[in-house]
């Protein structure tokens, strides 16, 4: 069995999503061969992060440049025969093992998101020569494959109108974190007295939108002196300009992802707010899940994947488009309510959880051809 990648990086996001996933099916008792193809650019640096970081995996250097990725069909043949299962992460990663055809291997799709939509909103892929391609290629991924993961029931929602997909051979598995919290580090020590705190944590890429969060986060600031504003991202003029007019109660940081949970856990809230767009609305942020985990509320956008319904159901925070939204509503989450959220998150959204570790193990069983 095999977990192949196309084109990515290690990062955060890649540690999460890819090498936790990895882990956990290893803790079930699969050994699974990750195959990744990346850039050659920094090629040796990123190869030994992968290969550190799940030692059973084979790690090839990318045919140069995205717009020939057809090209790298001819030699990954030879590395996916005799493979009955192989769940591709991506719409290229899925194109490609279905261009090297082989025979009696089922195709797992994992579907991160909405992909033509996030280069019709966001041009993802501009400049590759591949613009107007990205709707077929996404479309032959969701409709070709044996099997797919969807992280969001909005995701399911934008393949059955958009591509008219149709088939209910799929499972939903949101974005989970891996986060091993004891209760003893909930503490009110650690939680603090008087400060209220709250922390995005995040790329500085376009479905940010950092203009609105620096202007919320001025709001919030003036609102009351009790609110401290931690920003766990690479540094920009938006933030920067932030921190020149509140010093004090501003902070800048970008930390290794292993280093997130102890910043994240003294915090009250976790700020995620994005723009009404269709990338945005199959979303499911893995920064949610690690939000929740470490019992944070959360200060969120309407219309965001599955979690703005979530939030309002559970008093999981605020949604911050709503028109009653109040800043005195602001207030030190206690420690019985971290508790609480922690716990939810434990049980639906973290790769050690019963039900997620089910889903996965369903998806393999799923495909046998044993079964």
């Amino acid at each position: 069995m095999i977990f192949f990648c196309f084109n990515e990086r290690y990062n955060g996001i890649f540690k999460s999503q890819v090498i936790e996933v990895l882990k956990t099916y290893n803790d079930l008792g699969f050994k699974i061969k990750l195959i990744s193809i990346i850039s050659v650019r920094n090629f040796f640096v990123e190869r030994k992060k992968i290969k550190n970081a799940y030692h059973f995996s084979l790690v090839l250097p990318m045919f140069p440049f995205l717009r020939f990725w057809t090209v790298n069909k001819y030699f990954l043949r030879f590395f996916f025969k005799k493979s009955e299962i192989i769940i591709s992460r991506g719409i290229f990663a899925t194109n490609l093992v279905f261009l090297t055809k082989l025979k009696n291997c089922k195709v797992i799709y994992d579907g991160r998101g909405a992909i033509s939509s996030e280069q019709d909103e966001y041009g993802v892929y501009n400049g590759t020569g591949l613009e107007n391609q990205i709707f077929k290629i996404e479309q032959k991924a969701i409709l070709n494959s044996n099997y797919r993961i969807s992280v969001s029931e909005k995701l399911l929602e934008y393949w059955k109108k958009d591509f008219q997909y149709t088939s209910k051979n799929h499972v939903i598995i949101p974005s989970c974190a891996n986060y091993d919290l004891k209760s003893k580090e909930f503490t009110e020590k650690k939680i603090g007295k008087e400060e209220i705190i709250i922390v995005f944590c995040g790329s500085s890429s376009k479905w940010h939108s950092f203009e609105i969060m620096i202007s919320h986060f001025e709001k919030f600031l003036k609102y009351s002196p009790q609110i401290k504003i931690i920003i766990l991202s690479k540094i920009n003029n938006c933030i920067v300009d932030l921190i020149n007019k509140f010093p004090k109660r501003v902070s800048q940081d970008w930390v290794e992802p292993c280093e997130i949970p102890k910043i994240l856990i003294k915090a009250d809230y976790g700020y995620v707010y994005r723009i009404q767009t269709k990338t945005n609305y199959v979303a499911s942020p893995v920064k949610i899940a690690e939000y929740l985990n470490c019992g944070l509320k959360l200060l969120i956008s309407d219309n965001l994947g599955d979690y703005s319904e979530l939030v309002q159901e559970n008093s999981f925070g605020f949604n911050l488009d709503y028109p009653f939204f109040n800043y005195s509503s602001l207030k030190k989450v206690s420690l019985s309510e971290k508790m609480r959220i922690s716990s939810f998150a434990k049980k639906n959204l973290s790769l050690s959880s019963e039900k997620i570790r089910k889903n996965y193990l369903n998806l393999i069983n799923e495909n046998s051809f044993n079964k």
